[in-house]
């Protein structure tokens, strides 16, 4: 499928992983995303899984960025 955001914010979300993978803001698997004048920030995730992204993360699928903001997102491996 296919994902577009446009004027949004995704802010203070949060993901724990010990699977195939997680996104803290986005997730794009086996489709594409167009993300336009938006801000990925302050999103978390957790976890151990080999895929894993506190903003963005795209497996197996495209994701495309127009004037928009991925920053502040923060990951660890506990």
């Amino acid at each position: 499928g296919t994902l577009t955001l446009r004027n949004s914010t995704i802010s203070g979300n949060s993901a724990s992983t010990g699977g195939t993978g997680a996104a803290g803001g986005v997730f794009v698997q086996d489709g594409s995303a167009l993300i336009e004048a938006s801000t990925l920030t302050n999103n978390t995730v957790t976890g151990t899984a080999a895929n894993r992204s506190s903003g963005l993360l795209v497996l197996a699928g495209s994701a495309s960025l127009q004037s928009t903001i991925v920053a502040g997102n923060v990951g660890n491996t506990t």
